[in-house]
């Protein structure tokens, strides 16, 4: 399945089409922090975009923000199946 396919069923499953794959790589990261450009980077999305998808994660409490060496905010997932889902449907829908 293309990329837009998949988009198109995470904006129906989770109400953004780029959520699935952000979540996806905030599993990948198993628990470090991670922030929005790194993010960006991984999954070839534009930061402003990341940045939003992180606010709702954030909202939704699955992230949450970490200390920080660098300027850039650092997040980590917390504790959750909502992770391994979002890993699942992505390789499933690939």
């Amino acid at each position: 399945m293309d990329r837009t396919a998949v988009r198109q069923r995470s904006k129906a499953l989770l109400g953004s089409g780029y959520r699935l794959e952000i979540a996806a790589a905030i599993a990948e990261a198993a628990g470090e922090a991670v922030n929005a450009q790194e993010l960006a980077d991984l999954t070839g999305l534009r930061y402003p975009r990341v940045q939003h998808e992180l606010k709702h994660l954030l909202d939704a409490g699955v992230l949450i923000s970490a200390e920080s060496v660098s300027r850039a905010v650092e997040y980590k997932a917390v504790a959750s199946e909502y992770w391994k889902a979002c890993q699942l449907l992505l390789a499933e829908w690939c």
